[in-house]
């Protein structure tokens, strides 16, 4: 489909060129209009050409430099007693500014540059983790992606020192979908071991080795109906899952969920993407949902599963209550 549309720019672009051409040299015969066309046309690749590999220069020289920086200033430190810092790579200017808000920190971040484009940045994923005594047995990682001017923030991070590091997507590089750190297998082997990320939209994924074949998923957070949650993570053959979680409010308290991993693979990449109404499903997800199901024995999940059968496509609803009355 991609080719296609390009196919139909192209198509466009020549028969404006020719237009143009004809019109300003009417006496010129066919020959001659589909040489200076087709002259036109390759003077104008090479331009997209060029322009793209500046774009990618750009772009790979001031993530290289944002990078950098972080790494200046995990070894400079940033607290609570030092709540601002600015550092400079290559004419990069990174300033990051933690402000309190109650017991917690929100921290910014702004980057800029007077020689680099800083829209560049877009799609950058940071993470922030803090170091204290009370995160010793959840670590929780917070993730913020820069936006087009070059901005990004944390909010609601625990007071401790606090040091960054950027991450970038390995499937897609699109709005709604969560680059997860990879899970430090010293983390999940530990006995105390959990990892946990607080996504942008709040909802936190806490990840609970309770055996070595199954590592099981929690996912927390604030619904106001039944949602999908997807996610994509290697296995131990490298092969790349797919599994959807379900989940809806509570009768009390925060919304919850939890799933198995099957064959998930620590230190490797995964995401999960942001909720989802049950329109989205259709038929064709039947042996994705049925997986999905196989994958949890959690008595909320399941409730959710039937909260959004009611809610999805008749074909794909009764297909869930059907794998529902099985389980």
């Amino acid at each position: 489909m991609i080719m296609m549309d390009g196919e139909r720019t192209s198509d466009g672009f020549e028969r404006l060129c020719r237009e143009l051409l004809s019109e300003a040299y009417p006496e010129m015969d066919a020959r001659w209009l589909d040489e200076q066309t087709a002259s036109a046309m390759a003077v104008a690749a090479d331009a997209v050409v060029a322009a793209d590999l500046a774009a990618d220069r750009d772009r790979r020289e001031i993530r290289t430099a944002v990078k950098e920086a972080l790494d200046r200033l995990r070894s400079r430190g940033l607290s609570p007693d030092e709540p601002s810092a600015t550092t400079a790579v290559g004419g990069v200017e990174v300033a990051v500014t933690a402000s309190a808000s109650g017991s917690r920190y929100a921290i910014t971040f702004q980057v800029s540059s007077q020689r680099l484009p800083v829209d560049e940045l877009t799609g950058l994923w940071l993470t922030a983790r803090t170091t204290s005594p009370h995160t010793t047995l959840l670590p929780v990682r917070h993730l913020a992606a820069f936006d087009e001017r070059g901005a990004a923030g944390f909010a609601n991070v625990r007071a401790g020192h606090w040091s960054f590091e950027t991450l970038t997507p390995t499937w897609d590089d699109t709005i709604g979908v969560f680059p997860m750190p990879a899970v430090e297998r010293s983390a999940v082997a530990a006995a105390t071991g959990y990892y946990a990320v607080a996504a942008p939209n709040k909802a936190l994924f806490t990840l609970d080795d309770r055996s070595d074949a199954r590592p099981a998923l929690e996912i927390t957070g604030t619904v106001d109906g039944p949602r999908l949650i997807p996610i994509r993570y290697l296995d131990h053959d490298g092969a790349a899952r797919r599994l959807l979680v379900a989940i809806a409010p509570a009768r009390t308290g925060t919304a919850r969920s939890r799933t198995g991993l099957p064959s998930f693979a620590p230190g490797t990449p995964w995401e999960v993407g942001d909720y989802q109404e049950a329109g989205v499903l259709t038929a064709a997800d039947a042996p994705l949902v049925a997986e999905s199901l196989r994958a949890t024995d959690d008595r909320a999940t399941l409730r959710a599963w039937r909260a959004l059968a009611a809610d999805a496509r008749p074909e794909i609803g009764s297909a869930i209550e059907a794998l529902l009355g099985e389980s």
